[in-house]
């Protein structure tokens, strides 16, 4: 499963098929038509049968298109032999006993079980088209032989059995086989050139050849026709582009994926920690809130009972908040506390005037006391004092409580 998905990403999606017929005068009728392939259905899109050079055929195609050409007309032989070996060189005697294989291009198209078609030409005169194309700059992928590439659509054809004619080429068929093939030298019908009826399509009978091989290229790609190194180099460098381009934009698809993981996770979390940072100031705004509450109420307090106190208390909050460490947690900041024991007594509030009460947290003594000394040099204090201090092992944190002492 893997190999057919890789084979659909990084086989030809676009093709030029290209029938060079070379003239009695060695001159070109180039006829060329385009095909595409899009989920497993072939299509047809343009096509020209008037050109007449290499440079008019770059001219009519899109840059960077490749081609698949077909030769016939001059200087190609073409014969029907008996199969009896699948060597090229033996298939090479059949036609021209003695020739060497060094000199000529050949290729073999299956007729029936035992014959097969063979299209001969030599090497010089291809190469020589090769060149062409090269000077121009056109990507020739592959090169065919003789007009019995048709082979590649005949399941296509409406034509099974019987004679199939079109342009000057005039076949024999029998269960969608080519039996027997004749050249001819003008259209057996010039008064109604037509069109060639394929499965769901029509193809101009000029353009049949050049279809039949861009349409061989694009469904059975490991076939190119002529064996010929630079086609074959021509073959792989478009196959390499399309993995490139598959693959860069495959990257460039995986990095934008990352981004927005990335965004979205970050999104998240910025959204949890303002969250946080909103209920943080919520309950220090609620803790407020409760020591203006105890602060007034004991105000209420100190007054109802005629004391004179002569600090403020706010004075004595920010004072002593000043100066407390980081590595301290201050809890609970009492002035004036209750006296628990003579309000028992006497079953009323009393107060501790000039008293400072101050609970907390710190993960070690050593900071509290420090602190203390801190706090014996604010102008206001006559002692302070570390009450107590209990440290929880489980928890690695102590709970401190500091007496001070105002100056009256």
């Amino acid at each position: 499963m893997l190999e057919d998905l890789k084979y659909k990403l990084y086989s030809l999606k676009r093709v030029i098929g290209a029938e060079l017929v070379i003239q009695a005068d060695a001159s070109y009728n180039i006829r060329f038509t385009e095909l595409s392939i899009k989920n497993d259905v072939v299509q047809s899109s343009k096509g020209r049968t008037d050109l007449t050079s290499v440079n008019q055929l770059k001219n009519s195609i899109e840059n960077q298109v490749p081609v698949v050409l077909v030769l016939t007309g001059k200087g190609i032989i073409q014969k029907r032999i008996e199969v009896v070996s699948s060597e090229n060189e033996t298939k090479l005697q059949q036609v021209f006993p003695n020739a060497s294989y060094n000199d000529f291009y050949l290729e073999s198209f299956e007729s029936t079980p035992n014959h097969e078609f063979v299209s001969v030409i030599r090497k010089e005169q291809v190469d020589k088209i090769i060149t062409e194309f090269a000077t121009e700059k056109v990507s020739l992928i592959g090169i065919h032989l003789g007009p019995f590439i048709i082979n590649s659509v005949l399941s296509h054809l409406a034509v099974g059995t019987g004679e199939l004619v079109f342009d000057k080429n005039k076949f024999s068929l029998k269960d969608s086989q080519l039996i027997s093939y004749q050249k001819q030298d003008s259209p057996e019908n010039t008064a109604t050139k037509s069109n060639v009826l394929l499965k769901g399509s029509t193809v101009n009978e000029q353009l049949l050849i050049a279809y039949a091989a861009a349409f061989e290229t694009l469904t059975n790609p490991d076939y190119q026709g002529v064996d010929n190194d630079q086609l074959q180099s021509n073959f792989n460098e478009n196959l390499e582009k399309i993995k490139f381009k598959i693959n860069g934009w495959a990257a460039l698809l995986f990095f934008l994926l990352i981004l927005l993981i990335n965004f979205f996770v970050f999104s998240h979390y910025n959204s949890k920690k303002q969250l946080l940072s909103s209920d943080s100031i919520t309950i220090t705004a609620k803790d407020l809130d409760k020591l203006k509450e105890q602060v007034k109420e004991k105000e209420e307090l100190l007054k109802d009972q005629g004391g004179d106190f002569p600090y403020k208390y706010a004075y004595l909050a920010d004072h002593i908040a000043s100066t407390v460490p980081s590595s301290v947690q201050l809890d609970e900041l009492t002035i004036n506390p209750f006296d628990e024991r003579r309000s028992k007594e006497q079953k009323r509030k009393i107060l501790e005037q000039g008293k400072v009460v101050i609970r907390g947290t710190a993960n070690d003594i050593q900071p509290v006391n420090n602190w203390v000394l801190k706090l014996q040099e604010l102008p206001f204090i006559q002692e302070a004092v570390v009450v107590n201090f209990l440290f929880n092992d489980q928890e690695q944190n102590g709970v401190f409580e500091v007496s001070i002492t105002l100056k009256q």
